[in-house]
């Protein structure tokens, strides 16, 4: 049997999940993300050895992984809230039936 605490958790998957999606369908979040992606691979391929080379290097791919990272959390979040509904549809699916 499902106890309150897990509806509460499962409520707040779908609702990220839902949030998530929004944000993936977001064209100003898809473009921002796109462009200072560019202009991170931009500066990575001008970046000239020297004076402060490494902490440049260093903050740059920082930056692309922190990119990444925030990525897959939301991918993450869309993907949880997707199983736990589909589940939920087909709990109801089969209750109903």
């Amino acid at each position: 049997m499902i106890d309150q605490d897990q509806l509460d958790r499962e409520e707040q998957k779908v609702r990220f999940g839902e949030s998530a999606r929004q944000v993936k369908e977001n064209q100003a979040y898809v473009s921002a993300w796109q462009i200072r992606r560019g202009q991170l691979v931009q500066e990575l391929s001008q970046l000239k050895k020297g004076f402060r080379y490494e902490k440049k290097l260093k903050d740059i791919h920082d930056s692309l992984q922190n990119l990444d990272r925030l990525e897959t959390m939301i991918n993450r979040y869309y993907e949880t809230g997707k199983m736990v509904a589909n589940k939920r549809k087909g709990l109801l699916n089969r209750t109903f039936d």
